[in-house]
C-alpha cells in the first residue's frame, strides 16, 4: 500500500464547468464506477456500462456533476441520460454494478409486469438514478443495449432492433414459469406437466425467465424469446418423474391452478417433480420430505462491519478517495470485509457503529481520523495505492 501525498496527485481533466457546490476530489486507484455513482448528484439521472478503470488523480470542479463527469471519463465510463418521457411508479437506483436481469425482475415487480430479455449476455450496468420512472428506465435500458421495448398485454420484450415477436398459439389457461438457470427442455417438462400443449424442446442452453398471470400461449412464446430457440411439436425428449430430491437443483417451476411442477437437476440429471400431498411445490422453491430444493443463486457478499466499533477498526484498510462538495467531505474506504463511504456529518452515518455517530471523523485530503473507544488517541486512516 502506497500512502499518498495529495497535493502531488495528477489533475484530471474537466469536461463540464457548469456552476454549483464547489467539489474537490483526490482518489487513489479508487473504482471509477463506484465513485462516479457516488458523486453523480440525484437530480442528474445516469446510465452507463458498469466496467471501468481504476482513478487516480484530484479534481477541482465547479458543480458535483461537473466533478462526477470528469471522474467518469477517467474510468473510461461514457454516462448516458434517463430522458424523461413517460410517468409511472417511480424507483431509486444507486448501484456501481447491477446485473440488467436483476434490474429487469426488480422494474417488473415494480409494473407488476413481466420482463423478458433473450439469452445474449448483457453487460453490468452503473446506475445512478433518483425518483426515475420505471419505464423510462427500462426504455434507457434498452436503447443503451440496442433492443427494442415490445409490449404483449402485461409482457414487455426486449429484443433486438427491427426482430418481430413469434406468433402467438392457442393456449389460454393461465400460468406462471420460472426458469433461473434452466434449459428450453426442462421449462417444456414443467410447462406439460400443469398443461396441455404439444410444444416441446430439446434445447440445453440455458436462460432465466419470470412470467406471472400469462396465458399458455405467451408463456410459450416468452420461452422462445428468452431462450432464443423455437418450440416444436416433433421434439421428444420427456423429463421423468423423481420423488428424490437430495442434493438437487432447482431450474423450473410452472403453475397453472391447482396443479405445480417443477423440475431439478442432480450430478448432471434432470428430474420432474410434481405437487402432492408429500410435495409442495412453489415459485421459487420446492420442499419434499422435510427438504427444501431452491435454484442455485450466487451468494451476495455479506456488507462490511459497521455496527461494532473495534471490528470496524480492525477492518479498516486505507481510503482510496475522499472528496468534499461544498463544505461536507466525504470519504469511501476500503476495508477487508467490503467498501463504505462515511462522511464528517454526524448525522449522516446512520449505519456505522454509535461510537461514530457520537465523534465524527475528521476527514482531510491525505485521509481520514477516527476516534479510538478510549476517546483519548486517534487512528489514521490514510488515501493510499492498493498494495
Amino acid at each position: 500500500m502506497g500512502v499518498v501525498d495529495p497535493a502531488k496527485l495528477p489533475l484530471l481533466p474537466m469536461t463540464d464547468h457548469d456552476r454549483g457546490d464547489e467539489t474537490q476530489v483526490f482518489a487513489a486507484d479508487a473504482n471509477g464506477a463506484e465513485l462516479a455513482v457516488a458523486l453523480w448528484p440525484a437530480t442528474t439521472p445516469m446510465l452507463a456500462l458498469a466496467e471501468s478503470k481504476l482513478v487516480t488523480g484530484q479534481v477541482l470542479a465547479t458543480s458535483q456533476l461537473a466533478a462526477a463527469r470528469s471522474i467518469a471519463a477517467a474510468a473510461g465510463i461514457v454516462p448516458k441520460d434517463i430522458p424523461a418521457r413517460k410517468k409511472s411508479i417511480e424507483v431509486n437506483v444507486a448501484l456501481a454494478s447491477l446485473h440488467q436481469r436483476d434490474l429487469f425482475r426488480l422494474i417488473g415487480d415494480v409494473l407488476r409486469v413481466n420482463v423478458v430479455a433473450g439469452p445474449a449476455p448483457l453487460p453490468d450496468l452503473a446506475i445512478a438514478a433518483n425518483h426515475v420512472s420505471a419505464v423510462d428506465l427500462l426504455a434507457a435500458v434498452a436503447d443503451l443495449d440496442g433492443l427494442d421495448v415490445v409490449a404483449s398485454g402485461i409482457t414487455t420484450y426486449l429484443v433486438p432492433r427491427g426482430t418481430k415477436l413469434p406468433k402467438l398459439g392457442p393456449g389460454s389457461q393461465q400460468i406462471e414459469l420460472h426458469v433461473r438457470g434452466g434449459n428450453a427442455q426442462q421449462a417444456m417438462a414443467a410447462v406439460q406437466a400443469v398443461a396441455s400443449t404439444k410444444l416441446a424442446s430439446c434445447d440445453h442452453s440455458p436462460f432465466e425467465l419470470d412470467v406471472k398471470k400469462v396465458s399458455l400461449a405467451e408463456a410459450l412464446r416468452a420461452i422462445e424469446v428468452a431462450s432464443g430457440v423455437p418450440l416444436d411439436a416433433a421434439a421428444k425428449c420427456p423429463i421423468e418423474a423423481t420423488t428424490t430430491v437430495d442434493s438437487a437443483t432447482l431450474v423450473a417451476t410452472a403453475i397453472s391452478g391447482d396443479k405445480a411442477a417443477a423440475v431439478i437437476t442432480s450430478n448432471g440429471s434432470d428430474g420432474l417433480v410434481k405437487k402432492s400431498k408429500d410435495i409442495e411445490v412453489q415459485s421459487q422453491y420446492i420442499t419434499a420430505n422435510g427438504v427444501a430444493i431452491q435454484p442455485a443463486r450466487t451468494p451476495m457478499p455479506a456488507p462490511p462491519e459497521t455496527h461494532d466499533y473495534q471490528k470496524w477498526l480492525a477492518h479498516l484498510v486505507r481510503a482510496d478517495a475522499v472528496y468534499r462538495v461544498g463544505t461536507r467531505w466525504f470519504a469511501h474506504l476500503v476495508m477487508t470485509d467490503g467498501d463504505i463511504t462515511v462522511t464528517d456529518d454526524r448525522d449522516k452515518n446512520p449505519e456505522l457503529a454509535d461510537e461514530l455517530k457520537r465523534d465524527p471523523p475528521q476527514i482531510a485530503p491525505a485521509g481520514i481520523d477516527v476516534v479510538n473507544p478510549d476517546r483519548s488517541t486517534k487512528t489514521h486512516i490514510p488515501l493510499a495505492t492498493k498494495p
